[in-house]
């Protein structure tokens, strides 16, 4: 196994704007239950996807790749190894609250992103499929992360849908920014994860 040495700057640079919810008709978002339900995830199906199954932008700065998953950082982001090397990806469209590994104590409802994160992601393959924009300012891979190809295979959707991000919409990765919308609002409306624990 590679031995690399893992650096986190903890910045944010490069989001444009935080998504507004309140531009989302809740009365149309359909209620998902997800903090309750058991993850599954089929760690040999991943083997079987079309890469152009997965949800991406409409001119991907590159084809998907499929990585091994093998330290999960937070919320939004993780070392991944695939074929072109090691790969600190930051998941588009989300922002979860911060850890803080070098600052003090994580933000409300940190730990719990984290968690789900591991639980669903870490020690397994997975797919990361892009937008127009592959890196932020700080060289790391921005990507759509995918378990299969399933609507809750989506990662961005089951962190928000849990409650353990919020919609965030970063410059030429924006496709799915209005789906995102309404799974926060969805979030939102039941109090699950952070919009019921925090202040």
């Amino acid at each position: 196994m590679i031995s690399w040495v893992l650096f986190l700057t903890g910045c944010r640079q490069g989001v444009v704007s935080e998504i507004d919810t309140d531009q989302v008709d809740t009365a149309q978002v359909t209620s998902v239950e997800t903090t309750d339900e058991e993850v599954q995830v089929d760690d040999d199906a991943i083997f079987d996807v079309n890469p152009d199954d997965l949800p991406q932008g409409p001119q991907p700065c590159r084809a998907p790749v499929l990585g091994w998953a093998d330290e999960v950082i937070d919320g939004d982001t993780m070392w991944i190894e695939a074929d072109s090397g090691w790969e600190s990806v930051r998941f588009i469209g989300v922002n979860s609250p911060e850890m803080n590994w070098n600052n003090g104590d994580p933000d409300c409802y940190a730990q719990e992103a984290h968690e789900f994160a591991r639980e669903i992601l870490e020690k397994r393959w997975v797919w990361i499929s892009f937008d127009v924009t592959c890196e932020d300012a700080y060289g790391r891979t921005l990507g759509y992360v995918h378990v299969g190809t399933h609507e809750q295979d989506f990662f961005q959707r089951r962190l928000l849908r849990g409650g353990y991000a919020w919609a965030y919409a970063w410059e030429g990765t924006d496709t799915y920014s209005g789906v995102f919308a309404q799974d926060q609002a969805s979030a939102m409306s039941q109090d699950h994860g952070l919009w019921g624990n925090c202040p």
